[in-house]
């Protein structure tokens, strides 16, 4: 229904006449859509979705479990490091979420106050263009020692990734739908108590899965085993295919006398998503938990919300639901290890119910804008960590919390140390933490210089010196600079602010240099010797983005060698693909 249609009903139903009205509905069409914009996932064009290690954790997976769960990712990210045409690959395909990660690790290892242009989020994507544009262009790149050290960072980033729960799979993120057509029964007044819906409790419509595929499903926040949610993928009803246009990032499901809003951790239609997965080994470990795991349902008694937008603002600033979360996975990790650590004894059926606690406040927490619970979160959070963080448990953490949350629980003036948890979480860190390196057969180095095309374009003889001399010491300027705001400001609220302040200032005081060809060819002349490796990416950065009109001015820059070079796609239909991941067949083209 379009927007102007809305506004007529609403400003002239008063004095509408009924054939006005009856004209008007006539030219309506009968489909329903989704008001929200879909988009596909950033991996294999949209058919692989990563795990979060909120879901993972609250699933019974064995080391062998994981050890096979993981063997795909492995094979996949050995495969990046053999191979360039994997490599531009996984650049092209896995953009946008690898550059959030890497740039998040850049940021935890700039600790030692050491310039990194990586840091800088808007370049760092440039960075991925660069090397992938680089790796179509001369197949001698991934011999020269600059393309080995970014592989090496990569291979590091992609087993980091793992050991914060983000883990590769099928799947997609996809927006819930429920019971779209016993609405409209309601609308006309064809929906009585008798009526049954179109899918059961357990069943699912998408078009992302084959009929009847079973799927784990989970949404975030997700804080213990009662939220997993295990349902079947059902063949197109006959009412979804008539009234709704869905695309496959769109979830149908029924929650008529159904829980699933509480399972789901009181999920609601107003374009909540969900994370869907059919792989075996997450879907296997979701009926174990959907079968043996109450549901949290909140049954607290609540009322309006104050609308003095001060006091909204406040409880907002004041929310606990990070602490919640962190809280939660750490008691969920306490229930799986306590049933084989040694010397420890806690109840885990009442353990359960305390963390099906922390399932209740979370929805408090995110409802604080809309209503008032006439409970006190920081007290019961307070009471839960003085009856579970003693003994073995008061000084120790899962081993993955080193990798992927900052541990504010505990109140003890002891050193936290963490160890090894017979959990999920921390059988991923174990197996990305003993990683066999590949042992790839050693090429003849290429010096980055070599790929320069030093052509009669330039002389490089008669370079303007003092303009190469001048932009050196402008780098060298900024470089000091930089070093200085993070030993200054790393970890206050304007260090994002500065360091994007310091950004624009150099681009604007280095560009000038960088439009004299001659200049550029000078500098990559000696891009390997010591003192200029360290602007290699500041370089190329404005190489590749200096001239907006000519966005391949690079390839004036750089030699064209593609005598050998071949580019990666995805083909359903090949016999015999040269690559396969996940069950996606990827075949050899000629650049």
């Amino acid at each position: 229904m379009h927007r102007r249609d809305l506004y007529f009903l609403s400003k002239y139903r008063l004095k509408a006449k009924k054939e006005i009205v009856k004209r008007w509905l006539d030219k309506c069409p009968s489909l329903f859509g989704i008001v929200k914009t879909d988009k596909q996932t950033s991996f294999f064009d949209g058919r692989i979705v990563q795990t979060n290690y909120q879901l993972l954790n609250t699933l019974p997976l064995t080391k062998v479990d994981i050890e096979s769960f993981l063997s795909e990712s492995r094979k996949y990210y050995d495969d990046i490091q053999l191979h360039p045409e994997v490599m531009a690959f996984y650049l092209n395909y896995n953009y946008y979420k690898d550059v959030e990660e890497i740039d998040e690790k850049d940021d935890e290892e700039s600790e030692e106050n050491t310039f990194n242009f990586d840091n800088l989020p808007h370049v760092y994507q440039d960075k991925f263009k660069i090397v992938s544009k680089l790796l179509g262009l001369n197949e001698d790149f991934p011999k020269t020692n600059l393309y080995r050290d970014f592989r090496s960072n990569v291979r590091s980033t992609l087993y980091d990734k793992l050991k914060k729960g983000k883990v590769l799979v099928r799947g997609t993120n996809a927006t819930i739908f429920s019971n779209g057509y016993e609405m409209l029964l309601y609308i006309i007044n064809k929906l009585n108590d008798k009526y049954k819906p179109i899918l059961k409790d357990n069943e699912v419509f998408s078009y992302f899965f084959n009929e009847g595929e079973e799927l784990c499903l989970g949404r975030s926040p997700h804080i213990t085993m009662g939220n997993v949610y295990y349902a079947k993928n059902v063949k197109e009803p006959e009412p979804i295919k008539k009234y709704f246009v869905l695309s496959k990032e769109i979830i149908y499901f029924n929650s008529i006398n159904n829980n699933v809003m509480n399972r789901l951790n009181d999920c609601d239609f107003d374009s909540d998503s969900l994370l869907i997965t059919n792989d075996s080994h997450l879907v296997n470990a979701a009926k174990k938990v959907y079968q043996n795991f109450k549901v949290p349902v909140n049954g607290l008694p609540s009322s309006a919300k104050d609308l003095d937008l001060y006091k909204i603002d406040y409880n907002i600033s004041s929310n606990k639901i990070g602490q919640i979360v962190n809280f939660s996975q750490l008691l969920n990790s306490i229930y799986w290890d306590s049933s084989t650590r040694e010397n420890v004894n806690i109840n885990r059926e009442e353990l359960y119910k305390d963390i099906c606690i922390l399932s209740i406040l979370s929805g408090v927490e995110i409802d604080k804008a809309k209503r008032d619970y006439d409970v006190n979160v920081p007290e019961v959070i307070k009471k839960l960590k003085e009856k579970y963080l003693k003994g073995f448990y008061e000084t120790n953490r899962p081993f993955f919390f080193n990798h992927r949350i900052l541990d504010i629980l505990s109140s003890s003036t002891k050193k936290i140390e963490n160890v090894p948890f017979s959990t999920t979480m921390d059988y991923i860190c174990d197996a990305a933490k003993n990683k066999a390196f590949v042992q790839r057969k050693r090429e003849g180095t290429v010096s980055f210089q070599d790929l320069v095309n030093h052509s009669s374009n330039t002389n490089l003889s008669s370079y303007n010196r003092k303009k190469v001399k001048e932009s050196r010491d402008i780098i060298e300027k900024y470089y000091i600079e930089y070093n200085k705001i993070c030993a200054k400001y790393k970890g206050d609220d304007t260090f994002n602010q500065r360091k994007d302040d310091w950004l624009c200032r150099l681009l604007k005081d280095f560009e000038d240099y960088l439009t004299n060809n001659d200049c550029i060819y000078k500098l990559l002349s000696s891009i390997d010797t010591k003192d200029m490796i360290k602007y290699f990416w500041i370089i190329l950065y404005f190489i590749f983005n200096r001239d907006k009109n000519n966005a391949n001015f690079y390839k004036q820059v750089f030699k064209e060698k593609t005598d050998n070079l071949y580019k990666l796609v995805i083909d359903d239909d090949a016999i015999n693909p040269d690559f396969e991941y996940y069950g996606i067949k990827l075949v050899k083209e000629k650049v």
